[in-house]
């Protein structure tokens, strides 16, 4: 039996108390903007920041999962990881930003609607060289820098958006401010951890090394994207659809899922580098490391499903405010997609490390996301963001069952065989 070691426990530790810090942060945010701006604006708001994370998820290409695969087989190389993905990805993101701007200007039919959707995307420019930084965090498995800089980048959103919102009084104009300086002050906070480690990074145009880079990184991109689509289009159905009021409602609901979901991936980013290493050295091994890993997210994701569905009412009323009263239903049905999720994180997770099975994921990843948009387009006309919420467990559901009949069929038990 793989036993874990301390190396690893030390660092759950490290991205669990980070992320604690972070969603207690973005949680009381979180609530702020909705009793601020109002179910409409909140709503716009959510649009904006689902747009932002679709986009910057296809600027992303995979670079992260890509250099945290790599570097975690060779940590010699990080220098010339860094030297050449930055300046890689600075020009895509940029292209990426302008193409889609583009498009929104052009058939979103909503002038303010489209502009703010714009000014936010402009964020993805910054975030995707703070996430370099913090691929390389990962790697070297340092979590307590990864877990600094988080917080630093939530903590100056935050108060940004307060500063900007309820003293400036500038609404949701300045909630999407918040967002894009929240994200050059992330990218400041990795390049002052980079350069107190040591790692001195030197602009690089090896294009040979960038055509590796970019398809070695190009199915993770992939099935980036298609996982955002299938966990986020909802909303953005829901507002073409329905309109802002519903997707306020459904996305209050919703960052409940947000605030919980941190703790897989917590477990599964700090075990990611042992997968990707025991993919090669031993399947026993890596097996048992998975396991234990699913078994105990299960149980706590049980535990949390229970809180969520008990003391729904109490969340949304009370810490929302009566207002949001028809998010309680959506929230009771969604809290049931936690446990689906938690331990599809770590499936997913052992998946990525390796690159053998990568056409298999891709098309299991590309029938969720087509199963979710069908479900939401037949089930939000009728039950409007309460059909979302239940597509979402759906889907959820489904997916899991899929990639974990993968690993079963495809990994263990034919390695066993072998």
């Amino acid at each position: 039996m793989f036993s874990i070691s301390n190396l690893i426990i030390k660092n759950i530790s490290w991205l669990f108390l980070g992320q604690v810090g972070v969603k207690v942060i973005a949680f009381f945010y979180t609530i702020f903007l909705a009793r601020t701006l109002g179910v409409s604006n909140f709503g716009l708001y959510v649009y904006v920041l689902t747009a932002f994370t679709l986009v910057s998820s296809l600027a992303d290409l995979g670079f992260n999962r890509f250099i945290v695969r790599d570097l975690a087989k060779d940590k010699d190389s990080v220098a010339k990881y860094l030297s050449n993905v930055l300046p890689l990805r600075f020009i895509l993101n940029f292209v990426v930003v302008v193409l889609v701007s583009i498009i929104l200007f052009l058939f979103d039919k909503d002038p303010l609607r489209s502009k703010l959707a714009v000014l936010g995307l402009f964020s993805i420019v910054f975030n995707g060289t703070a996430l370099t930084f913090d691929s390389i965090f990962v790697s070297l498995e340092k979590m307590r820098l990864s877990a600094l800089a988080s917080i630093i980048f939530n903590f100056s959103i935050a108060v940004l958006g307060v500063f900007l919102i309820a003293v400036l009084r500038i609404s949701t104009l300045g909630a999407v401010l918040a967002l894009v300086l929240g994200h050059i002050t992330y990218l400041v906070a990795g390049l002052v951890i980079i350069f107190k480690i040591k790692i001195i990074p030197r602009l690089s145009f090896d294009f040979g090394f960038w055509r590796k880079a970019v398809l070695g990184s190009l199915p993770y991109g992939v099935l980036a994207v298609l996982g955002l689509i299938y966990l986020r289009i909802d909303a953005v159905i829901l507002t073409f659809l329905k309109g802002e009021q519903s997707t306020g409602y459904y996305g209050a609901a919703f960052k409940f899922l947000d605030g919980i979901n941190f703790i897989p991936v917590v477990v599964s980013t700090a075990i990611f580098p042992s997968m990707a290493r025991l993919h090669d050295q031993s399947i026993s091994k890596l097996k048992s490391l998975y396991f234990q890993a699913v078994l105990g997210l299960l149980a706590v994701s049980l535990v949390v499903t229970t809180i969520l569905f008990l003391f729904a009412p109490f969340l949304i009323s009370i810490l929302y405010s009566e207002t949001y009263n028809p998010s309680i239903l959506a929230l009771k049905i969604l809290a049931f997609t936690a446990i689906f999720s938690f331990i599809q994180v770590p499936t997913a997770h052992l998946l990525f490390a390796t690159d053998k099975y990568l056409k298999e994921v891709i098309s299991l990843s590309l029938f969720g996301v087509l199963l979710n948009i069908v479900l939401n387009f037949v089930l939000i006309p009728k039950f409007d963001f309460y059909g979302s919420s239940f597509a979402t467990v759906v889907t959820e559901a489904v997916s899991f069952l899929l990639f974990f009949n993968l690993i079963i069929f495809k990994i263990f038990k034919t390695k066993e065989q072998n």
